[in-house]
């Protein structure tokens, strides 16, 4: 930051404290504290040690104290004078051109090889035949039953037989017929004569009537009460007006007094029995009701028969269940049977190498990635021009 370019009158306020400058013949000291706000910033004060030369002292903030307690004041850092003089010429160059020929493709570090790939031929080598299995030829075992001897058992042996005539009943299926236990009984024995015809009566449903009032009350169709006439004629004979009349009779009418639910009813005519007479006799009750199983007879025929006398005899008995076992003989069929191997059958064979002989590999192309090749420019082809 320029804080006084030296052609104009200096502002003290922009100026770092205590530095000085001489602006037309009068000197002027800055007043500008330092501080955190200008620690970031180099502040350039013009100075006229050298006439006809801009040369700027530089100015920047330093903290004197600690981070915690800091204490801000200028430093100067230097000043702009630079003399060139000692580089001759080349003070006075401001171009340079480096100068390198075509350069070449050079190996970088981490570079990588990739082989084609290729194949291996075996001379020389050998093989023989091995066998790999047997199928084998099976068949079957042929087998029987025996029952063993479980106990033994006791029974009547013949000893005499004897032809005798008998009868050969045949029995069908049995049938179900009532067993009845009976017991003497008093009862009445009615004679009926010749029926007769009666009405039964049948109840409808009830229906709500007018009730009639105690007692009737007399009324004249027309007119009041008194009226016993009125003219019913009026002619003119020989100009004269007759007037005829009719007698009006009084009856008496019976009022309504509430109301009475009466069931109206239907007749029709019945048959009834008509009883002669009424005499007790005995009966036989039946006392008990119950079914038995009576067998059926379906033929009776005579046929001779052996009369025949036993001895009792012991024999063996036979196992409840048999034992399978194996005669020796051979069954293909048999289903029982265990299979047995009986031959090794056609051997499934197969070649295997014995001796590998002599490998010979391909030639092979390596081929370096192209990210890894650098250009570089060769050492005799560098030349550095000033102008």
């Amino acid at each position: 930051m320029v804080a006084w370019d030296g052609a104009s009158t200096p502002v003290v306020a922009n100026i770092p404290a205590g530095a000085t400058v001489t602006y037309q013949g009068t000197t002027y000291t800055g007043t500008l504290v330092a501080s955190a706000s200008t620690k970031s910033n180099i502040y350039l004060v013009h100075s006229d040690r050298s006439s006809g030369r801009d040369i700027y002292e530089e100015y920047i903030t330093v903290n004197f104290g600690t981070t915690a307690t800091p204490s801000y004041g200028w430093e100067v850092l230097g000043n702009t004078d630079i003399s060139l003089d000692a580089l001759g010429a080349l003070a006075w160059k401001d171009t340079v051109t480096l100068n390198k020929g075509s350069g070449d493709n050079v190996l970088g570090e981490a570079t990588t090889f990739t082989a084609a790939a290729s194949s291996v031929t075996f001379t020389g080598g050998s093989d023989d035949t091995f066998v790999k299995s047997y199928p084998g030829t099976t068949s079957k075992l042929e087998t029987a039953e025996i029952t063993g001897v479980a106990g033994e058992v006791t029974f009547s042996a013949v000893n005499t037989n004897t032809s005798v005539t008998a009868t050969n009943t045949v029995f069908g299926t049995d049938t179900t017929a009532s067993k009845v236990t009976t017991e003497s009984k008093t009862a009445t024995n009615t004679v009926f004569g010749t029926a007769t015809k009666a009405s039964k009566a049948t109840a409808g449903t009830a229906v709500s009537l007018a009730k009639p009032a105690s007692s009737a009350t007399n009324v004249s169709y027309v007119g009041s009460a008194t009226t016993s006439s009125l003219l019913e004629t009026a002619t003119v004979s020989d100009e004269t007006l007759i007037l005829g009349s009719v007698s009006v009779t009084q009856g008496s009418v019976t009022g309504i007094n509430g109301s009475q639910s009466i069931t109206p009813y239907t007749f029709a005519d019945v048959t009834v029995p008509v009883v002669s007479s009424n005499s007790e006799v005995i009966v036989a009750s039946v006392k008990t009701n119950t079914d038995v199983t009576v067998p059926v007879v379906t033929s009776n025929a005579e046929v001779t028969a052996t009369n025949t006398t036993t001895t009792s005899k012991t024999a063996a008995t036979k196992a409840a269940n048999a034992t399978t076992v194996a005669t020796g003989s051979l069954k293909s069929n048999d289903t029982v049977g265990a299979t047995i191997m009986t031959g090794l059958g056609t051997p499934t064979t197969a070649s295997a190498i014995t001796d590998v002989g002599t490998g010979t590999a391909a030639a092979q192309s390596i081929t370096v990635g192209t990210n890894d090749k650098i250009t570089v420019a060769k050492y005799g082809d560098l030349s550095v021009t000033v102008s």
